[in-house]
């Protein structure tokens, strides 16, 4: 689970985020789904360890979803009423201290903007502007210099978005890609890793060139996200870097439950242990 670092900016400065979330809190579960296109989000669950508050979003995702299969059983649909959808939840940690949050990626879930809208929208007479800013790794390309052994590359691409000098600058991945480019892929994720001892025999540095090739950050790019997995040398922590657009990021390993979910409780758990590790970046 990739968990990222942000920043709430508030508009007016005086808004007060705790008295938002315990608003909402208060009221009925069905009262606090707020409509964002077809789907609706909430807020599931709310936690307070201290002065940190462990909140769970989750969308409501009603005009699609996936099916269910057994190894032996075709896929079938849920039986599903009008007014039930596929839910997708978002671990959310706000710090009342300094109005720092970290959040849990889930690239199908609630983003940090909508997180952001929610709150400042919910009541329709005392709207307040928020902004999640994500905070970015200073020291990023000293790392990329620094970090010799790489262990995981992943990236995402828009097919539909690629030129054909893009397929010939990825070689062996473009070719693939170009394949899936008549598809109806929105999006397609390639991730490549090796064990730790042994690495992967690549530069992180010819990885960011590549990405910023391809189109890197900028509007209309095919690259929608590029992360790597490294370390100095083998004794040292594994570092997770955000290629892309450089925010401070990290990986929790976690374990399903029977129903296939991550638990709320190591969500949030998650959470708190970035946020512990990450204390001298609140700055």
């Amino acid at each position: 689970m990739k968990i990222e670092l942000y920043k709430i900016e508030k508009d007016p400065t005086t808004f007060d985020v705790g008295g938002r979330i315990s608003h909402i809190e208060e009221r009925p579960l069905g009262d606090r789904n707020f409509q964002r296109g077809a789907d609706f989000i909430r807020l599931e669950a709310l936690e307070r360890r201290g002065p940190l508050w462990l909140c769970d979003f989750v969308r409501l995702r009603m005009n699609h979803g996936p099916s269910k299969a057994g190894l032996e059983q075709p896929a079938q649909g849920f039986g599903l009423g009008d007014d039930e959808g596929f839910g997708e939840e978002t671990a959310f940690l706000w710090d009342s201290r300094n109005d720092w949050c970290v959040v849990q990626y889930n690239h199908h879930g609630v983003r940090p903007n909508a997180i952001a809208d929610y709150l400042g929208m919910f009541i329709h007479d005392a709207h307040a502007r928020l902004d999640l800013m994500p905070k970015i790794d200073a020291g990023i390309h000293a790392k990329l210099r620094a970090k010799k052994l790489v262990t995981k590359l992943s990236f995402s691409v828009a097919p539909q978005r690629l030129s054909n000098d893009d397929y010939d600058c990825g070689g062996g991945l473009g070719a693939a890609a170009k394949q899936l480019s008549t598809s109806d892929a929105e999006r397609v994720e390639i991730t490549i890793s090796a064990p730790a001892r042994r690495g992967l025999n690549v530069r992180l540095s010819d990885f960011a060139d590549w990405i910023r090739q391809l189109g890197g950050a900028s509007k209309g790019s095919p690259v929608t996200s590029a992360h790597a997995t490294a370390r100095g040398d083998l004794g040292d922590k594994p570092e997770v870097l955000d290629i892309l657009r450089h925010r401070i990021v990290t990986e929790a390993r976690m374990v399903p439950g029977t129903d296939r979910r991550f638990s709320c409780k190591d969500r949030w758990d998650a959470l708190c242990r970035a946020h512990e590790n990450w204390q001298n970046l609140m700055i």
